[in-house]
């Protein structure tokens, strides 16, 4: 005996010396000859494997003991480490060392775990009563016996195949692992139901899989407790990710019993881990604490008419790998899919977001829908549709981050009535609310591009909305942007916002546009906003469309050009917005081509930036419309000018200061380069040139009637033409050249006589 200790102790200074030997080599590091053997037995069933006794202490195959007590086991490598966890209890051992953990405690082993017959041993008693079981030796039949409490009469490694029995079947901690091989038909004529017990341990052979309610209805219920969760992995060591093709749910499945509660999914997916597909019926699944790792394509892939349950939650995915170089993304979903998709931990991904849609095709809201915060980006192949027959909304929680790809967007009421509520100041449990400023925008702005993605430590942190480009370097106007069409309605509102990378260069194109070209109103809010990085204009606004009331705070920047709106939108542009750093930092004031009518009464604010006047604007209708030009405004044109009194009486209040005058003036900079100012003889009561100056125009100002002196204080200068050209009667009529404190400079002629 003491001749055979001491061949145990030289054999296990060899193995400390041999370290670097992996588990599995074909070299024998001790000789099973030298070794008692023993038996074990788990609840009376003995234990499959070889077993043997070094330095007076059972040692068994790792795998063998760990799965038959219930617990995954998960191998490093480099360290030469065993992690075994069973529900809340994690343990790790290191190959021919004496110190182990069970969680936090340390536990020093008299034997450590070794190499045998080129297979990894651990102490029996240790793993047994580690996982909560009791372990005694019987001398007399040299047998390990482990008692687990559950009183358990079935053999580890049951096998299952084909379809379950009518009635349905109970899977649970004794008898596990289970094995399953092929697919495993969850379905039939009575509904049977699958139920899986806490601690059962689920093994799936290559290419093995659950499929629920295909041809015949049927469901599943994994019922796993938060320290004895139900394990399914591979039955394969060293399995990959989708060696199992994972669990599907088809439109037959029994939705009062579909649930998976406290479960790890371990190497499983072909579609994805959990696979819903409903193209017909709703199919929806509980999966609450669930945790899927390396999954192939997909963790949970929804598609067609499929969603998670109410409830669903605790989600935890990672180490989604790609199949046939697509997918690796932890959830791939359909519209309604997205609608209040539980939040999680999505990490190690090999794209760490949530792909909405598949093979491009548009994403249709057609009910009302909610965009939860995942914690991690939404990725969108196709346009994003908010139409429908009952006018749903789209409701956008604070935190989300939505990312388009090349071409496509946000379409708002265009196929029907539709709205979009994206609120980052809205507190998704009601309580209270976000402050969002600039701080939190500018925060936000690495969001609006995939390089994120990867791991999105900003997406916990941020509460601003993000719509952005799904591309890891974009250039402007990489996706087409939101737009709001005639079906938007006037409910709409963009507030805490970050709009990055959209509008497209085009005339119609911008980060942000409205429209509707048939007379109903389309309104929206923007307020506290940033829109950045589009090709054309940031905001873009055409016809009966107009900001709610409180659109301020917004920042423009990065910009082809901010804002681009028509002359009786411009009055709609509150103060308070920021205008800076944009390719061309003025508002653009737009009619397509030619003049439009001002036919309500308006202040044109000064927002430190030019008014662009691509277009003419005309003041004039029923209502008598006044538009006033606040001091310091400067308007730049490009061909037409402004006409006052057009279609009716209108009028024109431009009253400047002298430390702040109004200009206005030509794009081009040369004598006669647009029109002018054209007071016709529906020229209202109340006009005002006061602290003026008109540069470059063809007639500076032309009257079709004696208005009075109502040019003051101002200069006209460079005109192609006249200064100031009367249509009146000369001899008689106002004279703006003498005390009213006006100059004419350069003009080729100052007035008409």
């Amino acid at each position: 005996m003491r001749l055979q200790r001491y061949v145990v102790a030289l054999l296990t200074t060899l193995v400390l010396l041999l370290s670097l030997v992996p588990v599995g080599s074909a070299d024998d590091i001790l000789r099973v000859e030298d070794l008692p053997r023993v038996a074990i037995t788990i609840d009376g069933n003995p234990l499959a494997a070889d077993a043997y006794i070094v330095n007076g202490r059972t040692v068994a195959p790792l795998r063998a003991i760990f799965e038959a007590l219930g617990a995954t086991i998960e191998w490093n490598g480099a360290t030469r480490t065993v992690t075994a966890t069973k529900g809340n209890t994690i343990i790790k051992l290191t190959i021919d060392k004496t110190t182990a953990y069970v969680g936090d405690k340390v536990v020093e082993l008299a034997v450590p775990p070794l190499i045998i017959n080129a297979r990894t041993f651990v102490p029996v008693r240790f793993i047994g009563e580690a996982l909560g079981a009791t372990v005694n030796f019987d001398p007399a039949t040299k047998t390990v016996k482990i008692q687990t409490g559950l009183g358990c009469t079935l053999p580890g490694g049951q096998q299952h195949s084909g379809t379950i029995q009518p009635g349905g079947e109970t899977w649970g901690l004794c008898g596990s692992p289970h094995i399953i091989s092929g697919q495993f038909l969850i379905q039939g004529k009575d509904t049977p139901v699958l139920t899986i017990e806490a601690g059962a341990l689920v093994q799936f052979e290559a290419d093995a899989m659950f499929i629920v309610g295909r041809d015949a209805p049927g469901g599943l219920v994994v019922n796993g407790t938060a320290d004895k969760p139900v394990t399914l992995a591979s039955a394969q060591p060293g399995a990959t990710p989708g060696i199992w093709k994972g669990i599907e749910f088809h439109k037959q499945t029994d939705k009062t019993h579909a649930s998976i509660q406290n479960a790890r999914i371990e190497n499983a997916g072909y579609y994805g881990a959990i696979y819903l597909y409903g193209p017909e019926n709703l199919v929806e699944v509980l999966l609450k604490n669930v945790e899927i790792s390396k999954s192939a394509n997909a963790g949970i892939y929804l598609e067609a008419n499929a969603r998670l349950a109410a409830g669903s939650g605790g989600l935890k995915i990672s180490g989604t790998k790609s199949r046939d170089g697509e997918g690796g993304f932890p959830i791939i979903t359909d519209a309604v899919g997205i609608n209040k998709l539980a939040a999680g931990e999505f990490k190690d991904n090999d794209v760490n977001g949530i792909l909405v849609g598949h093979n491009s095709s548009d994403i249709i809201v057609g009910s009302n829908t909610t965009w939860s915060n995942p914690g991690v980006p939404y990725l969108f192949q196709g346009q994003v549709h908010v139409a429908g027959s009952g006018s749903p909304v789209l409701t956008v929680q604070p935190g989300v981050v939505a990312l388009f790809a090349s071409g496509k967007g946000l379409k708002v009421g265009d196929d029907g009535p539709g709205s979009l509520v994206a609120d980052a100041t809205a507190k998704p449990d009601g309580g209270g609310a976000w402050t969002i400023g600039k701080t939190e925008l500018t925060a936000a702005l690495p969001l609006t591009q995939l390089t994120i993605a990867p791991q999105c430590g900003l997406c916990t942190t941020n509460h601003a909305i993000v719509f952005g480009a799904w591309n890891q370097a974009p250039q402007k106007g990489a996706w087409e942007g939101i737009r709001f069409f005639d079906k938007a309605g006037v409910n709409s509102k963009l507030n805490g916002v970050v709009v990055g990378y959209a509008g497209a260069q085009g005339e119609w194109e911008a980060g942000v546009a409205a429209e509707s070209s048939n007379g109903i109103p389309v309104k929206f809010l923007l307020k506290n906003s940033l829109v950045t990085g589009s090709a054309s204009s940031g905001v873009q606004l055409w016809g009966a469309v107009a900001f709610q009331p409180g659109s301020t705070g917004n920042i423009f920047t990065g910009n082809a050009w901010p804002l681009r709106v028509q002359p009786e939108q411009v009055g709609n542009i509150e103060a308070g917005s920021t205008f800076t750093g944009n390719d061309n930092d003025w508002i653009s004031v737009w009619t397509n081509g030619a003049e439009d009518v001002v036919t309500k009464s308006a202040t044109w604010r000064n927002h430190g930036v030019p008014y662009f006047m691509e277009s003419g604007a005309n003041i004039g209708g029923s209502s008598k419309p006044v538009v006033t030009i606040e001091a310091g405004t400067k308007l730049v044109f490009k061909d037409y000018g402004i006409i006052v009194g057009s279609d009716g009486l209108g009028s024109l209040v431009a009253a400047g200061t002298a430390d702040k005058p109004i200009t206005f003036t030509s794009e081009r900079g040369r004598p006669g380069t647009w029109r002018g100012i054209n007071f016709t003889d529906q020229a209202g009561a109340g006009n005002k040139l006061e602290y003026v100056t008109i540069d470059y125009a063809e007639i500076g100002v032309e009257l079709a009637v004696d208005l009075g002196g109502f040019i003051k204080n101002s200069t006209i200068s460079h005109a192609g033409d006249t200064g100031i050209y009367r249509s009146y009667d000369t001899a008689t009529g106002t004279d703006f050249t003498v005390g009213l404190n006006n100059k004419f400079l350069s003009n080729k002629s100052n007035t008409n006589r």
